[in-house]
């Protein structure tokens, strides 16, 4: 008793690529089978054509869904006679191969035997487009099989990398090789950190970074060698494990002040105060001894003066007098100044205070150009501020 299968499908329908456009012609008959791609089930969005001797498409078919698998169920058609001129497709003494279409990757596949050679099928003939005998079992498998090659991670190209900044690694970052029919374009890239991503275990004193997806993130305040392991699959096979050393530049990052000895001062006329950083408590994550610019001192100073103390530009002036007791000359360029804690309202130009040597600062409430501050000083009592071009305070 011969059994016919008739095969009903809901499918989503996915256009087939150019190399399986085929001619519908009236002669006609229907193949089925079981197609795996290295004996893995091939998806519902893949197809599976039919090819004559001459090359040509004869047909094809969407797989579909049936019994729990995915399988093709399609018309391979046959040479118009009455155009004799046009190769439409299969006559009786033919053979055909078949192909699959991977859609995920955009391959196309030959079916091959065990040896790699395409496998060759007799017996089509015109069936009025019902099943051909020995083509009629939905069940029967066929192979259709990559020769893969395992990509190969040659090496990594990104730009210097810098503390407390993130970065990402995309596929296009890396350089490799993948030479077998499988297209690069649907090359994954996967990130491997050190706390065991993926089940890959890097070396524990390498735990100063997270990956999130291809993000780095990188621990706060660290700068130094972090090693990245990575894997590229192809989508049929992955790379081994390539690691990568990155060099992380750091950023000096600004002293923080915790605390101050000062307290508040009073200071009278024809002397001065000293503000040495050992009346700080600093903290720098960079462990960079502070600079001692505060070493630059008031001398002397005056707020309010109607009748004393002219400036160069001829006007009674409010002005601070700064001294440099140290050694060594000190340049102050970028410095700010004003009489508002926390705000610059002048900055200071290239200029350099000798050793021993003093610089007025004529505090005219004008922007005309240093030494004159944009700031007046109160007679009621008034602040004196003073940062270095790093903005750490110098005097306040």
């Amino acid at each position: 008793m011969k059994k016919i299968f008739i095969i009903f499908i809901i499918s989503y329908i996915y256009a087939q690529p150019d190399e399986f456009q085929f001619v519908a012609t009236n002669l006609g008959g229907v193949i089925q089978g079981t197609p795996r791609i290295n004996d893995v089930r091939a998806s519902s969005s893949d197809w599976v054509a039919a090819f004559d001797a001459n090359g040509n498409c004869a047909g094809a078919g969407q797989l579909v869904w049936v019994a729990g698998d995915v399988r093709f169920n399609f018309i391979v058609y046959g040479d118009d006679i009455t155009s004799p001129a046009v190769d439409e497709g299969m006559s009786s003494t033919e053979n055909f191969t078949l192909k699959l279409w991977d859609e995920s990757l955009n391959v196309i596949i030959e079916e091959t035997n065990e040896s790699g050679n395409p496998i060759y099928h007799s017996g089509w003939q015109s069936t009025n487009f019902t099943p051909i005998v020995g083509y009629n079992d939905p069940y029967q498998e066929y192979s259709f099989n990559v020769n893969n090659v395992d990509p190969v991670i040659l090496g990594i190209s990104l730009d210097e990398k810098y503390e407390d900044i993130n970065f990402d690694i995309t596929i296009d970052n890396i350089s490799f090789l993948d030479e077998d029919g499988v297209s690069d374009e649907y090359l994954t890239l996967t990130l491997i950190d050190s706390s065991g991503n993926d089940g890959n275990q890097l070396s524990s004193d390498q735990n100063n970074y997270t990956i999130n997806g291809n993000s780095v993130i990188l621990n706060e305040n660290y700068n130094g060698e972090i090693v990245i392991g990575m894997i590229i699959d192809d989508g049929f096979s992955s790379s081994e494990i390539y690691f990568a050393n990155i060099e992380v530049l750091p950023i000096n990052d600004n002293p923080f002040i915790v605390s101050q000895n000062i307290g508040n001062q009073t200071v009278f006329e024809d002397s001065f105060f000293v503000v040495d950083v050992s009346d700080f408590v600093i903290e720098d994550v960079d462990n960079i001894a502070p600079i001692a610019t505060s070493q630059i001192v008031v001398n002397e100073f005056l707020a309010a003066s109607d009748n004393c103390c002219m400036s160069p530009d001829g006007n009674y002036e409010d002005f601070v007098e700064l001294y440099n007791g140290t050694s060594e000359s000190i340049n102050i360029n970028g410095w700010g100044f004003s009489d508002t804690e926390g705000e610059v309202s002048t900055i200071a130009p290239d200029t350099s205070i000798a050793s021993g040597d003093f610089l007025v600062l004529w505090f005219t409430g004008d922007d005309d150009g240093f030494p004159e501050i944009d700031s007046k000083l109160s007679s009621d009592g008034e602040t004196i501020y003073i940062e270095d071009s790093d903005g750490n305070v110098v005097i306040n």
